[in-house]
């Protein structure tokens, strides 16, 4: 999600068993022309929301931040034929309460209906990708963009990663990614309303390097 976001991070929801989906999601598809671009091949079935959602980043290369909960219990609806990103997330989620906020042309929120919910989630999602982002473009120059990897998120009050888990992994360089995350500062504190644990999605980028650049400014 950052550094433009398209840097390959996005914020999901708690994934504990959407991950089986994996990968942090990390689904790995080239990242295509964001939610107002071009039409899409897609053959979603309908299925739990976070495996719609897994399959839906998978084929638009979109990132999507989801709070803990909030997808529980939500089935997506099938998607398939050519739509652009936006019009197949607006037929994904009709089977749900949940609506879309986009934080820019290539990330994305849901919430459910209500301010409250909406202002948590839609604006700090911004603030984990391009933390995370600038972190991981330091810390692993070499192979940050080229693996995928699937964590689950604790802050505390102040925006520190207190807890790290890695769910789901390539195994290609991200074996370390909790003892490298954890400690981390966010640049402001976690809204009040932002349940955790939050579901953070790594995946492979075209131009890890151009990503980087990004996130450094």
């Amino acid at each position: 999600m950052v550094g433009g976001d398209r840097s390959g991070i996005s914020v999901l929801r708690q994934m504990g068993r959407m991950l089986a989906c994996a990968g942090m999601l990390m689904a790995l598809a080239p990242a295509h022309a964001g939610a107002e671009g071009g039409l899409i091949q897609f053959d979603i079935p309908a299925q739990p929301l976070d495996g719609a959602l897994l399959a839906y980043t998978r084929a638009t290369g979109l990132s999507v931040l989801v709070s803990s909960r909030l997808s529980q219990g939500q089935y997506g609806s099938a998607v398939r034929g050519r739509y652009t990103a936006r019009q197949a997330l607006d037929r994904l989620l009709a089977s749900t309460p949940l609506q879309a906020r986009y934080v820019s042309d290539s990330a994305f929120t849901l919430v459910a209906p209500g301010p409250q919910g909406q202002a948590a989630l839609k604006n700090y999602a911004g603030v984990i990708q391009r933390t995370l982002t600038r972190a991981l473009c330091h810390s692993q120059a070499e192979a940050f963009g080229r693996y995928r990897a699937g964590l689950r998120l604790w802050f505390t009050p102040a925006g520190a990663i207190e807890r790290a888990e890695l769910v789901s992994s390539s195994g290609l360089g991200d074996t370390a990614l909790p003892d490298r995350l954890r400690g981390l500062l966010m640049d402001r504190p976690p809204p009040p309303g932002l349940e955790q644990p939050v579901g953070i999605l790594l995946t492979q980028h075209a131009d890890p390097a151009a990503v980087c650049r990004a996130a450094a400014h």
